[in-house]
């Protein structure tokens, strides 16, 4: 787990922590989620609780530019996950994306690569949910949803 630059202080109240895919499968010693909840699987999907991937990614941004860069496309919020543009940790360390991106981690590997897992992004150009498969190294965030 990390904070965006390796910053605790200027990032722990806003935009939380990330973390790799080894955390998020761990629900044992390392459960991330309170406990009645869990990281949902590619088949629990936010766009399917939000009708459909093309106006998902809309509905569940924070509006305004406080925390996405300018034109944050069809940020409606009508979800209140209030999702920030948080941005990434790439697999060479790197902090990416800040304010281009928020990227969650499902609990589903990816079938067709041992190697990477099912995430879900959404960026500030658009209103799409975007599904992905990632390599397990990334630092993304976690949602957790009720039991």
């Amino acid at each position: 787990m990390c904070w965006y630059d390796n910053d605790s202080c200027a990032y722990h109240a806003n935009d939380g922590i990330f973390y790799n895919y080894f955390v998020v499968a761990d629900t044992n010693a390392l459960n991330i989620c309170p406990v009645g909840w869990h990281v949902p699987s590619k088949i629990e999907t936010l766009a399917t609780t939000l009708v459909g991937v093309l106006v998902a990614g809309g509905k569940m941004k924070e509006t305004g530019f406080a925390n996405w860069l300018s034109p944050n496309t069809g940020a409606t919020n009508l979800s209140n996950m209030t999702l920030l543009g948080t941005g990434n940790r790439n697999q060479s360390e790197f902090f990416i994306n800040e304010g281009n991106l928020t990227a969650i981690w499902s609990s589903s590997n990816a079938l067709s690569h041992p190697l990477k897992v099912w995430n879900e992004s959404v960026w500030y150009t658009n209103t799409t949910l975007s599904v992905n498969s990632q390599p397990k190294r990334l630092g993304l965030s976690v949602r957790c949803i009720k039991d």
